[in-house]
């Protein structure tokens, strides 16, 4: 499971979802692998129905190469 192998915690209310990472730089590096991807992603994450079905795909991918870049 990819969030073991990172020490990622995904907390907080479903429509307000914060990830704890096992440290700063690590949280910062994924913030910053976002933006450069075009997300904007701070501590905490709000996802509603006013976000498209391709904007929830973009970002769930681009999160998805962050992450893996980071193992």
């Amino acid at each position: 499971d990819g969030c073991k192998k990172l020490d990622l915690e995904i907390v907080g209310l479903p429509p307000r979802t914060q990830f704890k990472f096992d440290s700063d730089e690590r949280r910062d590096r994924f913030l910053t692998g976002m933006v450069q991807r075009g997300h904007l992603l701070g501590r905490d994450n709000f996802l509603s129905f006013a976000h498209t079905e391709e904007q929830v795909d973009s970002l769930l991918a681009a999160a998805g190469e962050v992450l893996s870049e980071l193992t």
